[in-house]
């Protein structure tokens, strides 16, 4: 079964809001096709897995480019608690790259 999808998700799968966008929604689509479903569903909220240990430097640079591409949060968006604190970091022995790594995260997922 192909996933139905409105008009305004096709115009963003074509890329008529920008590359980052399509690219983002065609992941989505392709997991809606995986699991069979008739359509896309409304998000009234998100949540992000947005710690530097969960998310690595791989994460990081994804967060980033969202950044870059000019791309915004448009439902109430949660993410983790911080994998750092950085109040006392160095006592309980984070290490500086860490530290920084997470710092770039929070202005990232702020940004968003």
């Amino acid at each position: 079964m192909a996933l139905r999808l409105t008009d305004e998700e096709q115009a963003m799968l074509a890329g008529q809001r920008g590359p980052t966008l399509s690219r983002l929604l065609q992941m989505q689509v392709e997991v809606g096709e995986f699991f069979d479903a008739p359509d896309m569903v409304p998000v009234t909220s998100a949540h992000l897995m947005g710690d530097f240990d969960a998310m690595g430097v791989a994460g990081l640079e994804f967060i980033e480019g969202l950044v870059d591409s000019s791309l915004k949060c448009v439902v109430p968006t949660t993410n983790n608690p911080r994998s750092v604190d950085f109040g006392c970091w160095r006592q309980v022995g984070s290490g500086a790259s860490v530290v920084e790594q997470e710092q770039r995260i929070v202005r990232a997922l702020r940004q968003l």
